[in-house]
């Protein structure tokens, strides 16, 4: 599969270090360049929630957000050397279901297809409060993404993952199904998902309203990760340069001011 590579992240890992380090990952497309339809919706639209949000959602340089051309097509995550924490924050969502937002992870050096998923659920629509944020720490040498199990748990109707190629609810026909929407904003990495599964006489993903999860991913300090600045081409030591790693081993928290939680 064809990767595309749009653009490196670089942020402020805000750890325990003893002087300032700076972290790249990069991001695919996957060699996605379909820009996807918001249909409207029964209650607000996601271009409601961004522009009456208490600080209004922009580009970074404060234009107004285009929900359609700033779609930033990311899938996936790669990250090479050193672990590095990122911070989720719930904004909100528009769903009956008690969908759950999670981060999952594979080995870089497996074939995708076959690699066991490391899964680690984040937020929990209608049970974690909207602007709670979790913290999540990234192991080397590893792939990520974000998944929806929409109403997830024992009840779940589906699992809807960031790589399109690993959503199987359009494969009969032969249909590639995108239930992330990314945008780079003044805030962050702006998350947004579609809950529904592809309706083939209709040709959408149920509503393709993309308001039923709505999460931020930043730095841990809240500030915007910014994904406009390029790989550099010689890497400095670990000392001032720190390669983010998606999650093999993760270590979570959940709540307002993130107390820790360590996973296995």
């Amino acid at each position: 599969m064809a990767r595309l590579i749009p653009a490196a992240v670089i942020i402020a890992a805000a750890t325990a270090w003893p002087t300032a380090v700076h972290a790249a990952i990069t991001t695919y497309t996957l060699g996605d360049t379909h820009y996807e339809t918001l249909h409207p919706s029964n209650e607000m639209s996601l271009q409601q929630f961004f522009v009456t949000y208490a600080d209004p959602f922009a580009r970074p340089d404060g234009t107004p957000l285009d929900l359609i051309a700033d779609q930033s097509q990311i899938q996936q995550f790669s990250v090479m050397d050193q672990p590095v924490t990122l911070a989720m924050t719930l904004l909100g969502g528009f769903a009956g279901y008690k969908n759950i937002l999670g981060v999952y992870s594979y080995d870089m050096n497996l074939d995708p297809a076959a690699a066991p998923l490391t899964m680690t659920p984040l937020v929990t629509g209608n049970v974690t409060p909207p602007g709670s944020t979790v913290t999540f720490t990234i192991a080397a040498g590893r792939n990520f993404g974000f998944y929806l199990d929409a109403n997830g748990g024992a009840n779940s109707r589906g699992i809807y993952y960031s790589e399109n190629s690993r959503n199987t609810d359009g494969s009969h026909w032969n249909a590639a199904t995108d239930h992330f929407l990314m945008f780079n904003t003044n805030h962050g990495l702006a998350i947004s998902a579609e809950d529904l599964s592809y309706q083939h006489g209709a040709g959408l993903l149920g509503d393709q309203d993309y308001q039923d999860m709505i999460g931020l991913l930043t730095r841990v300090d809240g500030l915007p990760i910014d994904l406009d600045v390029a790989i550099p081409e010689a890497i400095p030591e670990p000392a001032t340069l720190l390669i983010l790693t998606a999650a093999g081993l993760m270590v979570m928290a959940i709540d307002r001011r993130h107390p820790r939680l360590s996973l296995p």
